[in-house]
C-alpha cells in the first residue's frame, strides 16, 4: 500500500528492520497524553514488531502484556525482539523498547494458529444508542484526542462528576481519519485510549496530574 494511501496510525506506527531482531521506530507527538506517549500507541510500536519477528500471519497475536518503565521521549526509537520459543501452534516473544540506552519499556507476546473448534462467542453487547445518536467528547485536549473520533455512551460526562457518583464509562471510537479495517495493532491502541472510568467521578481532583499507564 503507498504511503500517501495508509492512515496517519498507520504510518506513525510503522517499523523498519535495522538488524535481525531489531525495528527502529518513532514516537510521535500526535499521540501524547500528559508526560508522554499513550500507552497504547506504544502497545501498537510492539505489536508492528512483533509481528515481523513472528515471520508467520497464520499465528495472530493472542496475548500481549507491557510493563511502562518510564515515559518515553518524542523522536527515533528501536524495538529489540527475542522469539522465546515456536512451537507446533504457538510462538512466545519477547521485546524491549529503547532510546538510547535507556529501557522504556517490556513486553511479551503469544502468537498462535486459530483453533475453530474452539469457537465460540458468549459476550454480550451492552444496550446503548448508536454511534450518530450520541454526542462527541469534549473533554481537555491533549494530542492524542486529535487522533479519535469518541463518542460516550456509558456513564456520566467525564471531568464533570460528582463526588461519590459512580466511576464508569464507555462508547465508540474510530480513527479521527475514518473507518479502517481493525487489526492487532489498532486494538491494542484502542485498548488504552479511552480515559479511565475514575475521570467520571470527582473522587480523583484534576490536580493529579493524570493516571499514567503501567501495564
Amino acid at each position: 500500500m503507498p504511503a500517501s494511501a495508509q492512515s496517519r496510525f498507520d504510518r506513525d506506527t510503522h517499523v523498519t528492520q535495522s538488524a535481525p531482531g531489531v525495528y527502529d521506530a518513532n514516537v510521535d507527538r500526535g499521540w501524547w497524553v500528559a508526560r508522554g506517549p499513550n500507552g497504547g500507541f506504544i502497545a501498537a510500536l510492539f505489536v508492528r514488531a512483533m509481528e515481523q519477528a513472528a515471520a508467520d500471519p497464520a499465528r495472530q497475536l493472542r496475548s500481549l502484556t507491557i510493563h511502562y518503565v518510564r515515559p518515553p521521549a518524542e523522536g527515533p526509537a528501536r524495538i529489540e525482539t527475542r522469539v522465546e520459543r515456536v512451537g507446533r501452534s504457538l510462538t512466545t516473544l519477547s521485546a524491549r523498547l529503547l532510546q538510547g540506552d535507556s529501557l522504556q519499556a517490556l513486553a511479551l507476546a503469544a502468537f498462535s494458529k486459530p483453533r475453530e473448534a474452539a469457537s465460540f462467542h458468549h459476550a454480550v453487547m451492552p444496550e446503548v444508542a448508536p454511534p450518530e445518536a450520541t454526542p462527541p467528547r469534549t473533554d481537555p485536549k491533549v494530542p492524542i484526542h486529535e487522533r479519535y473520533e469518541q463518542r460516550s455512551a456509558i456513564g456520566p460526562r467525564l471531568f464533570e462528576g460528582a463526588r461519590g457518583r459512580e466511576a464508569a464509562t464507555g462508547g465508540w471510537i474510530r480513527l479521527a481519519e475514518g473507518a479502517r479495517p481493525l487489526d492487532a495493532a489498532l486494538l491494542v491502541a484502542f485498548a488504552d485510549a479511552w480515559p479511565p472510568a475514575v475521570f467520571a467521578s470527582s473522587e480523583l481532583p484534576m490536580a493529579v496530574g493524570g493516571v499514567p499507564t503501567v501495564d
